[in-house]
């Protein structure tokens, strides 16, 4: 979902743009086309994620902003409206950063958790798609005076049923069991309360025991973790494996991650965008990692907020989309990155003269309209 002409102005907090281009030869900046603008206009975008919230077949989009508003955009045969307000989604001023669909009540409907900055996170029910209800004190999952930054709908005792985990940068990360559809906070006795400043947090097993495992990008000073999930019990495991992100100056560290297989191994690798260099963990199949990101071309020295997988080519690999920004004088402009995956490295598409470069922080890969081609949608929070 980007855009395909230097023409276009991207004055857009949420820019859709739509993948027009089928697979090349040779790595060449791909075409996309922006996606009805004045819909998705708006300031302070920052956190969107997909979700087919009516199940009609068709992934939506909502989109969470820090002016306060949460806008859910209905996807209808591949147009879009906003239906936030009407279906009872808060409009009312509060900086809301972080944004997840899942289905903590296993009744066919996505249910929606919002992460604010120092205000109340937020939970809403899915009533059946005629309408969201907020249950946040019933189930005790607001959480006050947190910073929220990542949230993480995940199953990690195996239980069948959906957990909460809320990253926080301001005080201790939160992770809430899923108990016949309440929550009990679980992450203290479990060694998941950091306190470090988390901005990024990535689910997988990386060890491939069956369990699901947590890597967690913490900003400033603090260190990056990659907790072991050891069934009773979460151990730091990032020192032993050389995943703590190194020495970082104040303004550096960790702030997303993505997970993928790009050398389709059969393992997953993980991608760290950071305030400084960014980190390409490849995962050796023993448990360990090796860091890539220079011998495969993504290093960079960036100030990157976003990142995700996505093959926007269909030839079969993983490329990467890393969305950042500039700060010069004080004045921010997007600084957006996208590497094509030719298998032995990464090369850089030039997105200068492309709708691209046009966001700062969320960065989602979706096909949207069905067409087999992934679009992407990006938010662009400080303009």
């Amino acid at each position: 979902m980007k855009l395909n002409s230097a023409a276009i102005q991207l004055l857009a907090s949420v820019a859709i743009i739509m993948l027009t281009t089928n697979t090349v030869a040779q790595p060449l900046p791909p075409a996309f086309s922006r996606i009805q603008p004045d819909t998705f206009g708006g300031n302070m975008g920052l956190s969107n994620a997909w979700g087919d919230y009516d199940n009609d077949g068709d992934l939506d989009l909502v989109v969470a902003f820090k002016t306060g508003d949460v806008r859910l955009y209905n996807n209808e045969l591949g147009g879009f409206t906003n239906v936030g307000p009407v279906l009872g989604l808060p409009t009312d001023g509060k900086e809301r950063r972080a944004i997840a669909w899942g289905d903590y009540d296993g009744d066919g409907y996505l249910d929606l958790y919002i992460g604010s900055n120092r205000q109340g996170n937020e939970l809403f029910h899915n009533d059946r798609s005629q309408g969201f209800t907020e249950v946040t004190e019933e189930l005790g999952v607001g959480i006050p005076q947190v910073s929220t930054r990542q949230i993480s709908w995940v199953d990690f005792d195996n239980s069948g049923s959906l957990d909460l985990f809320v990253a926080d940068r301001v005080g201790p990360n939160v992770l809430f069991r899923n108990v016949d559809g309440k929550f009990v906070e679980v992450g203290t006795e479990l060694g998941l309360a950091d306190p470090r400043a988390t901005v990024g947090a990535c689910w997988f097993d990386y060890n491939r025991d069956g369990r699901l495992d947590l890597f967690l990008a913490n900003q400033g000073t603090g260190k990056d973790a990659l907790y072991r999930n050891d069934g009773d019990t979460f151990t730091d495991v990032a020192a032993e494996l050389d995943m703590e992100g190194g020495a970082r100056e104040r303004g550096d560290g960790g702030v997303d991650c993505t997970v993928g297989d790009y050398n389709n191994d059969g393992h997953f690798d993980l991608f760290v965008a950071t305030y400084g260099i960014n980190k390409l963990y490849q995962n050796n199949g023993s448990g360990s990692f090796e860091e890539v990101s220079s011998a495969m071309g993504i290093e960079g020295n960036d100030h990157m907020v976003g990142a995700s997988w996505g093959d926007f080519n269909n030839d079969g690999r993983l490329d990467l989309f890393a969305a950042g920004y500039h700060d010069e004088d004080g004045l921010r402009s997007p600084h957006d990155r996208l590497f094509q995956n030719l298998g032995e490295t990464f090369e850089e598409l030039d997105l200068d003269k492309t709708a691209l470069n046009g966001g700062d922080h969320g960065v989602q890969w979706a096909d949207f309209d069905g067409d087999g081609d992934l679009d992407i949608s990006l938010t662009e929070g400080y303009n």
